[in-house]
């Protein structure tokens, strides 16, 4: 399901992105690239705090994916957040 949602993530088929990342995300609530995922799909689509939220969770589950991390420093920059973005940023294991 998760694939799936990988796979629909092309902007005309987000919503479908979506559900098949809210269906992964109830059969297994603790399937940190799944709150990634979807955390990177509202990014591409502009919706930065919400992103910054699916991200967040998806480091609460796993501190060490450097993916979320990353995306949540680009979403925080999105955002004008700089000092945040850098911390995010370093917790992704980028140099400040």
């Amino acid at each position: 399901m998760e694939q799936q949602g990988g796979d629909a993530r092309q902007p005309r088929r987000c919503d479908e992105a979506m559900d098949c990342f809210d269906r992964a995300i109830r059969l297994k609530s603790e399937y940190a690239e799944a709150w990634y995922n979807k955390g990177e799909a509202m990014r591409r689509q502009d919706k930065f705090i919400e992103a910054i939220f699916h991200f967040n969770k998806a480091i609460e589950i796993d501190p060490s994916h450097i993916k979320a991390w990353k995306s949540k420093a680009l979403a925080l920059k999105a955002l004008g957040d700089d000092k945040e973005a850098e911390e995010a940023f370093a917790g992704a294991g980028f140099p400040l």
